[in-house]
């Protein structure tokens, strides 16, 4: 039982982690899209 536990902990963190990275990736893109959408808009309005 508590080999399992220690299991389900270590998935646990492991899946965190992805998490952690995911937001991380979601943030850069998300930053990247503003960037864009502002370098557009100043290109379109000049």
């Amino acid at each position: 039982m508590a080999v399992r536990d220690q299991e389900m902990r270590k998935k646990a963190a492991k899946s965190g982690i992805w998490d952690l990275k995911i937001d991380q990736i979601n943030t850069e893109n998300m930053k990247k899209i503003l960037t864009a959408i502002r370098i557009f808009k100043k290109n379109v309005f000049h």
